[in-house]
């Protein structure tokens, strides 16, 4: 009876278990089938109000799919890998603090991670979201399009949410085609990123076109500009007058923006260009305050704007200060190669004159970025200012080869840097090449190309590059005084007159080497027009000014040799061969007083310097010919 009772007791327990068993299981699997269920809802609910921009596969013609395996999907991805390679594009070409700052803050809608909306057959959750969207009548962001082939060439049309049909020109290559479909599509929905590379690179004309096409978007549908827009807008603006040095209407613009719900991101952003607005009116006070107010919205990758801040202190004097903030922008930023270029471009070697720890900061952005061509340009100027001119080319050389789109002010330095080095032709080349970036602001460049092509007895071309340099800059007086200069050697005394006297009215010809220049230049202008005593007056005043002004002494020299005063002309000759040794017509000036005062050996001297200086000219072969003189009146002597 015992065991009976036993085994009941056991088998209810038993029964009990799988019970307690069943309904765990059941609760288990209500829980589990509940979390999914949860889980798809808060997903669902994500994607539905997830504003992520989509990329559609277009529609494409069988055919193409068929002769080149170009297939709606190939199309949509091809497109997307293009906005990447234009968005490294243009974040290597820009300068400065733009490189890592700018550039990777987004004002627009468009995340750099775009999704390919593959269809698939039958019920999918995608299906489901499309289907709420549609019922709460959400649009998703997306770029759609479609390809055609005609004639040979391709149509390629998008469709952008909420822009403008974007039709762009047929053309015969696919790929050409999709890339520029890349760009238009980061230029409509990125125009920041466009805008900043232009402010950062000083390009005025694309800039402004750029927000013509922005401001003129909201016109076509007869709506107003989104807030995100309306501040990008306003923040290209600011920029564009800061790049026509504007800061104070720039500052304008950049507290409208301001005034926008705007993310942390963005107001960061403004504040760092505002702050670099009125660092550029040495207003370093309320630039800093500005760098202050921007590390407050986002401290993250903020490298850029503690090196603005430390520039904005070393212009203020505080220099030591400015180190420790570079040593803050290192530790905040310690992956950012252009915190270590500004670092020592800025406090090492413009105001320390500290070289050596200057290629150190360099070396360090280097060894962070090897392709980091802002830094090799950098580096190269630094190297140019140490008067090392063939390392600055290597530099400069590694810089172009990495980036295309290098700034011009490298080419003109690369140019100054050859032509230190005696190689004017291909100095000449580097030059123009400055000039073809940026025409309108190569007023500098003109006029070095100017000098160059003196060199290489190029006149006719070096009077064109001196009015060029007049033309876009105005105000430059020596580009009036080399100009007259030029004039001079071709037998022009009456324009080269009516030069040397705009000078004396410009308003940046108040030091007094201009001045001197520009009388020493009248003086000889008179001499050629036969008035001699004016001219005599003018290289007096031209040397009380400047002693060091050669063509005073070369002008001296020639009034002294007129009256027959060869001694006087032998001394200003030999100043001017002393401050400009390589000169050979000075040179050959002063063997002729030489020659005149009966100093035969030393005019031999001299005469073979100038066919030292240059072999194959015409003064090198009328020097040999009174070399060739001198010996045979000697020879006749002792006979």
């Amino acid at each position: 009876m015992k065991i009976i009772d036993k085994l009941k007791i056991e088998k209810e327990e038993i029964y009990n278990l799988w019970d307690k068993t069943q309904t765990f299981s059941a609760n288990f699997l209500k829980v589990f089938l509940a979390s999914i269920f949860l889980v798809l809802v808060i997903h669902t609910s994500l994607e539905i109000f997830n504003d992520d921009l989509v990329i559609k596969p277009f529609e494409t013609p069988s055919q193409l799919a068929r002769e080149s395996g170009y297939t709606g999907v190939v199309v949509a991805r091809q497109l997307q890998d293009k906005m990447d390679e234009i968005r490294e594009e243009i974040h290597k070409s820009s300068s400065g603090e733009t490189v890592q700052g700018f550039i990777t803050a987004q004002f627009s809608e468009l995340q750099k991670q775009q999704k390919i909306d593959i269809p698939i057959v039958g019920l999918s959750l995608n299906t489901i979201v499309y289907q709420f969207r549609k019922m709460f009548g959400m649009e998703q962001r997306s770029i759609t399009g479609d390809v055609v082939k005609k004639d040979e060439k391709f149509y390629l049309t998008l469709r952008i949410t909420g822009k403008t049909v974007v039709n762009l020109e047929p053309d015969t290559d696919i790929d050409k085609l999709i890339n520029e479909a890349a760009r238009e599509v980061i230029k409509k929905l990125e125009p920041l990123t466009f805008g900043l590379n232009y402010y950062s690179n000083n390009k005025q004309k694309e800039l402004s076109s750029l927000i013509n096409e922005l401001r003129q978007v909201g016109r076509f549908q007869r709506t107003k500009l989104s807030q995100k827009e309306e501040a990008i807008a306003l923040t290209l603006e600011g920029c564009l007058l800061a790049i026509q040095t504007k800061p104070k209407q720039a500052i304008e613009k950049f507290v409208e923006a301001e005034e926008f719900k705007l993310s942390s991101a963005i107001k960061k952003t403004i504040l760092h260009i505002k702050g670099n607005a009125f660092k550029s009116l040495q207003e370093y006070d309320k630039a800093i305050y500005s760098y202050k107010r921007a590390l407050k919205f986002d401290s993250k990758r903020s490298g850029n704007i503690y090196v603005q801040w430390a520039i904005a202190l070393i212009a203020k004097g505080k220099v030591e200060k400015a180190e420790l903030k570079f040593e803050e922008a290192a530790k905040k930023d310690s992956d950012n190669a252009w915190v270590y270029t500004a670092w020592g471009e800025r406090l090492l070697a413009i105001k320390l004159k500290k070289y050596t720890e200057a290629y150190d900061k360099f070396a360090k952005a280097q060894e962070i970025n090897p392709n980091y061509a802002l830094n090799y340009a950098i580096w190269g100027d630094t190297l140019f200012a140490d008067k090392n001119y063939p390392e600055a080319i290597k530099k400069f050389e590694r810089a172009i080869e990495l980036d295309s789109n290098i700034p011009a002010w490298l080419y003109l330095k690369y140019g100054l840097a050859l032509s230190k080095l005696g190689k004017h032709q291909k100095a000449v080349k580097k030059y123009e090449r400055a000039i073809k970036l940026n025409p309108r602001t190569a007023s500098m460049t003109y006029y070095h190309l100017g000098k160059t092509l003196i060199e290489l007895e190029q006149y006719e071309q070096a009077v064109v590059q001196f009015q060029d340099a007049i033309k876009f800059g105005n105000y430059h007086a020596w580009s009036y005084i080399k100009l007259g200069y030029v004039l001079l050697l071709l037998q022009k005394p009456q324009e080269a007159l009516i030069q040397c006297k705009a000078v004396l009215k410009l308003s940046d010809a108040k030091d007094d080497d201009a001045k001197a220049g520009a009388y020493a230049i009248c003086g000889l202008a008179q001499l050629k027009l036969n008035q001699p005593k004016k001219a005599f007056e003018d290289c007096e005043t031209a040397l009380s000014l400047n002693k060091k002004e050669d063509w005073a002494n070369w002008c001296l020299g020639d009034i002294y040799m007129s009256r027959n005063e060869q001694k006087n002309a032998v001394k200003q000759y030999e100043a001017a061969v002393n401050l400009k040794p390589k000169d050979s017509l000075y040179r050959y000036k002063y063997g002729q007083a030489l020659a005149k005062s009966g100093q035969s050996e030393k005019t031999i001297t001299q005469y073979q310097k100038v066919i030292e200086i240059d072999k194959d000219s015409e003064l090198s072969k009328q020097a040999q010919i009174e070399i060739e003189k001198l010996k045979n009146s000697s020879s006749q002597l002792l006979q």
